[in-house]
């Protein structure tokens, strides 16, 4: 099931949160839309920048997440605490296409 916009704004919340424990986290006002990448630039996304995938019509997204390599306890701890917050399925797991990258967000 696809964000919402009200989901995207609880989602990007939740990115300014963990912000506070991953301080290289990029917060852009609009994400970048990976589904219009390249297989290779889809294998190998930008670390620590939340990226859509899927725009909507309503500027909602069908996932929105980032990419780190070795999250932190911490991190994934918090994820785990806040991730209800957006009535959405979660990500918090190494990244299917490239498993030296773990995924945190939404979709």
């Amino acid at each position: 099931m696809a964000l919402s916009y009200r989901s995207v704004q609880i989602a990007y919340e939740v990115f300014h949160e963990l912000k506070a424990i991953l301080p290289e986290l990029i917060i852009e006002s609009w994400p970048q839309d990976m589904s219009e990448w390249t297989s290779t630039e889809q294998e190998n996304p930008p670390l620590n920048r939340v990226l859509g995938w899927g725009k909507k019509y309503d500027s909602g997204w069908e996932s929105i997440s980032f990419f780190c390599q070795n999250p932190s306890n911490e991190l994934i701890s918090k994820f785990e605490e806040l991730k209800k917050r957006v009535p959405n399925t979660s990500l918090s797991k190494p990244y299917h296409r490239n498993e030296d990258l773990y995924v945190i967000g939404w979709f």
